[in-house]
């Protein structure tokens, strides 16, 4: 089923329709940047021992890097340490950039680093999310604005066609700005289009799996033919699922992976097909296979044939997904709220967050409140005022929530509530709106959407304690 290794990199190139107008000029991605320097004994002593003292690192991280980077004083360093510092960066993030590019230590801040940062904000991304893509992907310091990352950017957000999908690519690959694009990522697409994947899919792919693009045309080309020898339909979302799949993995990974579902009693002709369901089924690691596994047939009595007519099973996290849920479901069939004839725990454990904290805990917490015990918390918003801008106000009904194990629920409600809006305290007025909201939770802090004509912001809620609802204040 594998004839080939794929482990390469992606690409940038050029795009308008926005302010960036500025010519390109094709980089090889594949320059290394890494050559070591040629150290005395003292410069060698020095470096290390302000890597270790000042960045954090072990003797022998630190040793290792000094044979990229090399400084006899401390004043270049220091001011890049701080540079990083004041704009908000964590220790491990810096130690992160330093990690990747130790010569970062020797850029100039305000020519070099300032300039990047500069841009990365003047395109949409938080202080938070700078942060986040320079650490990641540090190259981006080494690569010229002018000629690489605005028409990479530009290239990037003229295919997506928005700047939603264009930073949210970004943040899960920062090397989008840096690669060459018309080297890889345009050929690429290119290749998917011609065996029939619709420009939607191939847009899909590369807004959320951007790294699946970071493979040489060759052995891409070569991914697409050994997905259309499976079988899969090009005009299906598993058709890209399962190219990034086999491209993220060697022909001993695959091999290793059979071999554990083998184990389990898979055979081939059951491998093929739970792949052709469910190409994520192979992305998971050996070992989350294994817990999955054991944990539904030798703890949950299902039959592992089942489950490899179910391949999505293998896709969830079993902390904050199946074993909670599993739970649930043996309590809910003890006390005879449910029977095994009645839903299947596979379909419960598949079913959406929403749906299972409508139709399963919502419906059974009278009966049965243990549920509340595994993670599913119940939390009341009683009636209060809460801000929502400098110039208005708004007075919540009381609505009840359940958070889900993962921290997270997304519940939703529309309300009737009275809408006192204030200028500078002075009052300006009164008047009844009605306004929908969504709540999603990440202990213990919750984030509220409102939704109305006038009104549409993100707010950050905070409780006292994890088992105290009442909102008590509010961020904005």
């Amino acid at each position: 089923m594998f004839k080939f290794l794929h482990h390469l990199r992606s690409p940038p190139s050029s795009r308008a329709s926005r302010t960036y107008y500025l010519c390109f000029s094709q980089i090889n991605p594949f320059s290394s940047y890494l050559k070591p320097t040629q150290n005395s004994p003292n410069q060698h002593s020095f470096t290390v021992t302000y890597l270790i003292s000042s960045c954090g690192f072990s003797p022998e991280k630190a040793l290792s890097k000094s044979k990229y980077v090399k400084f006899e004083t401390p004043d270049k360093p220091d001011s890049v340490l701080a540079f990083f510092k004041s704009h908000g960066f964590t220790q491990i993030q810096i130690s992160s950039i330093i990690t990747q590019r130790p010569q970062t230590l020797l850029f100039d801040p305000a020519k070099t680093l300032l300039p990047r940062l500069q841009f990365l904000k003047s395109i949409g991304f938080s202080s938070t999310d700078v942060a986040r893509v320079v650490s990641a992907s540090p190259n981006i310091f080494q690569r010229s604005l002018e000629k690489a990352i605005i028409p990479s950017f530009n290239f990037i957000s003229n295919l997506l066609e928005s700047d939603e999908k264009t930073l949210a690519s970004i943040k899960r690959y920062g090397g989008l700005l840096w690669f060459d694009h018309q080297t890889h990522v345009a050929p690429s697409i290119e290749i998917l289009r011609e065996a029939g994947v619709p420009n939607a899919n191939i847009m899909i792919l590369l807004t959320n799996h951007p790294r699946a693009f970071k493979t040489g045309i060759d052995k891409f080309a070569l991914i697409v033919k050994e997905v259309e020898k499976m079988g899969f339909d090009p005009s299906r979302m598993n058709f890209v699922s399962a190219v990034r799949a086999l491209r993220q993995m060697t022909k001993s990974t695959w091999g290793k992976k059979v071999e554990i579902y083998k184990k389990w009693g898979w055979t081939d002709d059951e491998i093929r097909v739970a792949f052709k369901l469910q190409p994520e089924c192979m992305m998971a690691s050996e070992e989350k296979i294994v817990g999955v596994m054991d944990f539904l047939v030798n703890k949950m009595g299902l039959e592992s044939s089942l489950v490899a007519r179910r391949p999505k099973l293998i896709t969830l996290s079993l902390e904050k997904r199946i074993v909670p849920r599993c739970a649930v479901y043996q309590i809910l069939l003890s006390k005879g709220l449910i029977n095994s004839n009645g839903i299947s725990l596979t379909t419960l454990l598949q079913s959406s967050e929403k749906r299972f904290l409508e139709n399963v805990v919502n419906r059974h917490k009278l009966e049965a409140p243990e549920i509340l015990d595994f993670g599913y918390l119940s939390c009341r918003m009683y009636s209060s005022a809460v801000a929502i801008g400098v110039d208005s106000a708004v007075i919540l009904q009381s609505y009840e929530m359940i958070f889900s194990p993962s921290k997270r629920v997304v519940a939703s409600g529309y309300s009737h509530s009275s809408m006192a809006f204030q200028c500078n305290g002075a009052g300006a007025g009164a008047g009844t709106a009605g306004f929908g909201f969504e709540v999603f939770a990440y202990l213990p802090t919750v984030e509220i959407r409102y939704h109305s004509d006038s009104v549409a912001v993100i707010t950050k809620v905070k409780f006292l304690e994890l088992k105290s609802w009442q909102l008590i204040s509010l961020a904005l």
